[in-house]
């Protein structure tokens, strides 16, 4: 399958009605270079296993975007449920 497909751009590219709340796009590097964003991007949330190599990967990507985006990342809290802590 192509990734210009439509189809398969919004399939991988958007998360489930049910975390249509946190209002945020999943984004996908194609082999070939980088695809332009698909919104408007204000903050970057780090998963909780996410490597720090890939995240410098992307925080490098985004400072030379110039744009004034926020990052977090989730962590494990003292009672044991994730949360989301300002970077």
């Amino acid at each position: 399958m192509s990734f210009d497909d439509p189809v398969f751009r919004a399939a991988f590219s958007t998360k489930s009605p049910v975390w249509g709340y946190e209002q945020e796009w999943r984004y996908i590097e194609e082999e070939s270079g980088l695809r332009p964003w698909p919104g408007e991007l204000t903050s970057v949330v780090f998963g909780f296993l996410m490597a720090q190599e890939r995240r410098d990967h992307y925080r490098k990507i985004l400072t030379e975007t110039g744009l004034p985006v926020t990052y977090s990342e989730v962590v494990v809290s003292p009672s044991s449920t994730y949360e989301i802590r300002q970077l």
